[in-house]
């Protein structure tokens, strides 16, 4: 086998992380990393698909106003939410499932121009002003649920998509943090897996118990997230390495939100081939990045 020939992480002397941080460097996906494009809700109607799918689960008899409804959502789910939650989620809700397709469709024929593949059955999320779970609470009493979704396995080029069904803002949003600071804590953390990009996709708990201990990062992290000030109709865009996280909800009001991701058509098949040979292993047994799987059997220019 000749050096032309050879893998380059087999060559004498070649970096075997040089692949995963030449990925990471990569231009944001998206420009600056986050941005947000509005969509025509006359036509792919979530609040309407919300209200019908809340009375149907039987969460509530009244919907609206969607702001308040944890004032009226029955005791017997209420007492089950601590802070948020994904019931119903899209598959037993079919005005729900319409509004989706018809946003990944108008994602990718009028805003994106290629196309995607997207996931299969996105997350359906019902923040109340409670208090969260204890699960990424920081010694300090603190939420720390700050990550990169590429901690759980996540490609690289993915890029999520947040929408509220409620006006969002304050701590009841999506909190972030700009991209040279992520990218600065990404490359960080990443220097401690000694740039593996298997442990990179089954990191999401060790870059908790990362923020938890290391208080300059806290420092430099904390103090710089920003809430995402947004309305219905408009659909925030981001780049997978984009540091954001959740904070308790201190407003008086509800937050619906829906969140999904979507990814290039050759990204997703490069992708696949890491995950085949081994490259890869998500937190999740159920993020396999198969049509079917996490992702719907069509890709967005099929629908």
């Amino acid at each position: 086998m000749t050096a032309r020939e050879t893998p380059a992480g087999l060559l004498e002397g070649a970096d075997p992380g040089a692949g995963l941080r030449t990925a990471l460097a990569r231009s944001p996906n998206v420009p600056d990393g986050i941005g947000r494009v509005t969509f025509p809700t006359d036509r792919i109607d979530f609040r309407g698909a919300v209200a019908h799918a809340v009375v149907a689960s039987g969460m509530a008899a009244e919907p609206f106003p969607l702001e308040t409804l944890h004032e009226r959502v029955r005791s017997e789910f209420y007492r089950a939410m601590p802070a948020m939650t994904g019931t119903p989620t899209m598959h037993t809700a079919p005005e729900l499932q319409e509004a989706y397709l018809a946003l990944v469709r108008y994602l990718a024929r009028e805003v994106l121009g290629y196309d995607v593949v997207f996931q299969d059955n996105p997350s359906l999320r019902f923040h109340f002003p409670l208090p969260m779970t204890d699960g990424f609470r920081g010694p300090d009493g603190r939420i720390l649920s700050h990550h990169w979704d590429i901690l759980s396995g996540d490609p690289i080029e993915q890029i999520n998509c947040w929408l509220p069904l409620t006006r969002s803002g304050g701590s009841n949003t999506l909190q972030y943090v700009d991209w040279d600071l992520s990218q600065r804590a990404l490359l960080q953390f990443v220097e401690e897996l000694g740039f593996d990009r298997k442990q990179l996709g089954q990191s999401r708990l060790r870059f908790f118990d990362y923020l938890c201990t290391d208080s300059a990062l806290q420092a430099d992290v904390l103090p710089n997230c920003r809430p995402l000030e947004i309305d219905y109709g408009e659909v925030a865009m981001f780049d997978a390495r984009l540091l954001h996280g959740t904070e308790e909800n201190a407003e008086p009001t509800t937050r619906i939100s829906i969140d999904f991701r979507i990814l290039p058509v050759d990204a997703w098949e490069a992708h696949v081939e890491r995950f085949v040979q081994g490259q890869l292993a998500p937190c999740y047994p159920w993020q396999e990045p198969f049509k079917g799987h996490f992702y719907d059997a069509r890709t967005a220019f099929e629908l």
